[in-house]
């Protein structure tokens, strides 16, 4: 509570996004941000250097309405935005949904995903299934890459660090009358850490990307883009109990996204898409160089969309997703999944209204014919609501949405096979008869500048209910529908933004309070892995040609599911600097868990009833998940070399 009212008192946090011309991702149609309904977070070219973020996990840590534990040295991640399940959060790739069809669940889970290429980030928060489809129940993140025409180059970037990380890039872009296109390619390797207590081995990874992509307008009106992206990553690991320390275990995974996107106006007022894009997953577990599963899966899904200008203020989008989904899986346990396939086929609808220049609304609805459970349709929607408020002492406006959504099973929910542990025989823990899960998201945005845009103050609230959750009945050996969950956060955004001379000083904060429950069957208990609060506080301080950056994070208390414990709050110093030395060379400096947080656990042997087990009892310091050890203090440090070419 004391940090409560600091917060407040010293009016801190979260870095406010600047202006841009427009979004695409909040409303799937060109918006200015400022007008939106949803809450929305924008990180620029000039943003992302400035965090250099290796990987993807590694840019939504620093972001703190997410929370993301990695199971090992840069290994597979759970990403969770606002306390829900990571498998309620769709990841975007220049608006290609990345599924991962070969997962358990639709949760994005490819280790090591680089930033490389990346230009711009956008987040969403709140229902948006209306407008994407499964996973869009709490939020979406569109990553996006560039196609400028406004230079040409070779761009070489080199970083080195603690744990014997070091990572090479290349790009070259080239521009020329009527379009551009980009070449990119990234190395990286690091020995790692030791991530079993018991252990002493180093658990490493190593991972490479490349990508390409060309636009070409072939017309003043119409424009076509082909992108393609192959990203390998390998990564040691052991299991997270102290009994399987330093095992020989590997995890590696490839990936390969190929897409076409044609978008321009046709006919009159007429704003019309078209995607075609196939993604294929492989996902290969090893143990001492032994291959013991393999996971295979493709993803070929067709988009349409138009955006019809009625008036200048009123936009209607109509628009249909096609996918076809196919997966396998492989053991050398002999309980082999053959391919499966399965069709979802879909379309939706929104209108976009501006009344005023205070006054704009917006609605979507979204059709589904499942080809699961009990084959019903399927109808979701969203309605959005922006008012700049009449205040004559500061600027403010209120933004308030409503969503339903929902979650596909996968294939391997609906007809996966296992190995019964008890009778050492393979079962069928797949259920043809599984329905999509549902969930509902109310969220309130309230928005504060004052001083002329010196001091900033955002409330954000929401509520979330997910039913028919998705999970294995170990009485039953399947999975069922049957647990149900809600989830209420409260935020807290303050920022201060100072500008003596040419300096500009930003002191921000941001801190949740969440309260997270399991509803099934009437009962009221904690959810695992969500903390009661997170907060981060931190400074920002730039003069072209540098700036330096200095925050601290916090993750409250909270419950592991299994070993079932408390885990206590810990805290992370981390640090950044960047300096441009010239147009052409800008060197960057990162330092994380400057304080050193360290982990620490206590295993006692527990009667199980079959006799005395190891278990893990308690824990304490920077840690993801019991079993799970977490670096401590590290620096990286990159150079950044521009070769300009007409």
């Amino acid at each position: 509570m004391r940090m409560f009212f600091c917060v407040i008192v010293l009016f801190l946090f979260v870095s406010r996004t600047p202006a841009e011309e427009y979004l695409i991702t909040a409303n799937r149609v060109p918006e200015d941000p400022a007008k939106s309904t949803a809450d929305i977070t924008i990180l620029d070219t000039e943003e992302l250097d400035e965090k250099q973020s290796e990987d993807l996990n590694a840019l939504l840590t620093a972001l703190p309405p997410f929370l993301v534990a990695e199971y090992g040295s840069w290994a597979g991640s759970s990403i969770r935005l606002g306390g829900s399940s990571s498998k309620n959060l769709l990841i975007l790739l220049d608006g290609i949904p990345l599924i991962n069809p070969t997962g358990i669940d639709r949760g994005f889970s490819l280790p090591n995903f680089s930033m490389s290429g990346i230009r711009r980030v956008e987040v969403v928060r709140g229902a948006n299934s209306a407008l994407y489809g499964s996973n869009a129940v709490t939020g979406v993140i569109n990553l996006m890459t560039s196609t400028e025409r406004d230079r040409s180059g070779l761009s070489l970037g080199f970083k080195g660090g603690s744990h014997g990380y070091y990572m090479a890039d290349a790009e070259w872009m080239k521009s020329y009358d009527r379009g551009s296109y980009i070449l990119s390619g990234e190395y990286m390797q690091v020995e790692g850490y030791n991530i079993s207590p018991a252990g002493d081995e180093k658990d490493g990874a190593r991972s490479h990307t490349l990508s390409a992509s060309v636009n070409h307008a072939l017309s003043d009106n119409f424009s076509m883009t082909g992108r393609c992206h192959l990203a390998f990553s390998s990564s040691d690991y052991d299991a997270w109990t102290h009994q399987a320390a330093d095992a020989p275990l590997t995890d590696e995974n490839i990936n390969f996204l190929a897409a076409l996107k044609g978008e321009g106006e046709l006919f009159s007022r007429h704003r019309s898409s078209f995607s075609l894009s196939f993604n294929r997953a492989r996902r290969l577990y090893e143990d001492n160089k032994t291959e013991t599963d393999r996971y295979e899966g493709n993803t070929l899904r067709l988009s349409f969309q138009d955006d019809y200008a009625v008036t200048s203020s009123v936009t209607i989008t109509a628009g249909s997703d096609l996918s076809w989904e196919s997966a396998r899986q492989i053991t050398s346990y002999d309980y082999n999944m053959e391919r499966r396939r399965l069709f979802i086929p879909e379309v939706f609808t929104g209108i976009s209204v501006h009344i005023s220049e205070s006054l704009s609304l917006n609605g979507a609805l979204r059709y589904l014919h499942s080809d699961t459970g009990d084959k019903k349709d399927t109808f979701v929607y969203k309605g959005g609501l922006h008012w700049d408020l009449p205040l004559s002492l500061w600027d403010s406006s209120l933004a308030l949405n409503y969503g339903t959504s929902f979650n596909l099973p996968t294939l391997f929910q609906l007809y996966g096979k296992a190995l019964d542990w008890m009778t050492s025989s393979p079962i069928t823990v797949g259920n043809p008869d599984l329905k999509p899960e549902k969930g509902q998201n109310l969220n309130i945005l309230w928005k504060n500048a004052l001083i002329d845009d010196h001091v900033f103050c955002d409330l954000f609230w929401s509520r979330e209910i997910f039913e028919d959750y998705i999970a294995m009945d170990y009485s039953a050996n399947t999975y069922v529908n049957h647990q149900s969950a809600e989830i209420e956060n409260f935020e807290i955004r303050p920022t201060l933004v100072i500008r003596p001379g040419k300096w500009e000083l930003s002191l921000f904060s941001h801190l949740i309070f969440t309260q997270a429950t399991d509803t099934t069957d009437g009962s009221k208990k904690d959810l695992p892995m969500v903390p009661e609060q997170t907060s981060q506080i931190g400074i920002r301080a730039a003069h072209k040609p540098v700036s330096v950056s200095l925050y601290w994070n916090r993750t409250g208390q909270r419950l592991a599911g299994y070993p079932v414990l408390e885990m206590p709050a810990y805290s992370l110093l981390n640090a950044a600097m960047t300096w441009n030395v010239s147009s052409q060379v800008s060197l960057q400096l990162k330092g994380d868990n400057l304080a050193d947080e360290k982990y620490r656990q206590t295993v006692e042997l527990v009667d199980s009833g079959y006799g005395p087990v190891p278990t893990i009892t308690e824990v304490s310091g920077y840690v993801h998940y019991p079993g799970y050890q977490t670096p401590g203090r590290s620096f990286q440090a990159g150079i950044t070399y521009f070769l300009p070419v007409r």
